[in-house]
């Protein structure tokens, strides 16, 4: 009858398994293992936990707005991709520059932020606009609780417009 230790040096010694290069005795270091990285598809929000990227925007954001009020871009989405959207057509929304828009965009470190405004309410009159952006969680409609923002979405330029390329995440 065999025991499990035995079975076990048995298996660790045997050639099965060579630890050692048979001709010099140095050990044969692993070949490292190509992982393929995931491309992000459009509309998916990272679910790799709060703040992956460690985003100094969602610091500024959530702290000292004003700071970032100074470096952002005032934008709203172009009617055409909300009137295809409302009539059921997939579109992905594009954003053009408008002073009085209900969003911020940001350049930083090669990459193109969108933020809600500072100080806006979601209501249920919004919200649907709002949730194409940004996944909303704990969202309650009777609720008059206001957001934190937890990633930045990213957009891409294109022309002279932006392209949502990811939505971000804000918690209630």
């Amino acid at each position: 009858e065999m025991r499990e230790s035995d079975w076990s040096s048995d298996v660790c010694s045997s050639d099965l398994f060579p630890s050692h290069d048979k001709f010099d005795g140095e050990q044969v270091p692993p070949i490292p293992q190509q992982i393929p990285q995931e491309i992000p598809q459009p509309y998916q929000t990272p679910k790799l936990g709060p703040n992956i990227f460690d985003n100094p925007i969602v610091a500024l954001y959530n702290g000292k707005v004003k700071l970032l009020a100074n470096m952002v871009i005032r934008a709203s989405e172009v009617k055409l991709t909300a009137r295809e959207r409302r009539s059921g057509r997939y579109t992905r929304p594009v954003l053009e520059e408008n002073r009085q828009g209900n969003y911020w965009i940001i350049n930083q470190r090669n990459m193109i932020y969108l933020v809600p405004k500072f100080n806006m309410r979601i209501t249920s009159r919004n919200y649907d606009a709002i949730s194409v952006f940004f996944e909303c969680i704990k969202y309650d409609p009777n609720s008059r609780k206001s957001f934190k923002l937890i990633n930045p979405a990213i957009v891409f330029l294109k022309g002279s417009k932006w392209e949502l390329f990811q939505r971000g995440e804000l918690e209630f």
